[in-house]
């Protein structure tokens, strides 16, 4: 199938979570985040530091590039790296029940409200990213 090559600069990502109610009983929560879209070097440098991060936190040394130094994570915090990529959301809803209006302030909310989506969200960027996987 042939298709036209087009800029996106927006990318969504099912983002969801399980949690308990008040009765014990689980629920899922679940909505697209939509993330702004990366081109590969932005995409690999963010992978790269993220992956010596991780190594960082564990105690170990972090991997260099190719003849360079190795890429060091350029976000202070999470919520830094959600307000560089996170742009919108649809399924969201607000208290009287109508889509709530993406904002950055409404998306610390949600992670304040759910501490859960902080890693679904940070995931769902690199994974909305790989592209979608074909269903066997």
């Amino acid at each position: 199938m042939s298709f036209k090559i087009a800029q996106r600069p927006v990318v969504g990502y099912p983002v969801s979570i399980t949690v308990y109610d008040e009765k014990g009983k689980t629920q899922k929560l679940e909505f697209i985040a939509q993330y702004k879209r990366s081109k590969r070097p932005e995409l690999q440098g963010l992978i790269a530091a993220a992956r010596n991060l991780a190594r960082k936190n564990a105690g170990l040394e972090p991997i260099a590039e190719e003849g360079g130094k190795p890429k060091e994570w350029p976000y202070v915090a999470d919520e830094d790296f959600f307000k560089a990529h996170v742009c919108g959301w649809v399924g969201v809803k607000g208290e009287d029940g109508k889509d709530l209006a993406f904002s950055h302030e409404e998306l610390d909310g949600l992670i304040a409200e759910y501490p859960e989506f902080h890693q679904p969200l940070f995931d769902g960027f690199f994974s909305a990213h790989i592209g979608a996987r074909a269903k066997n």
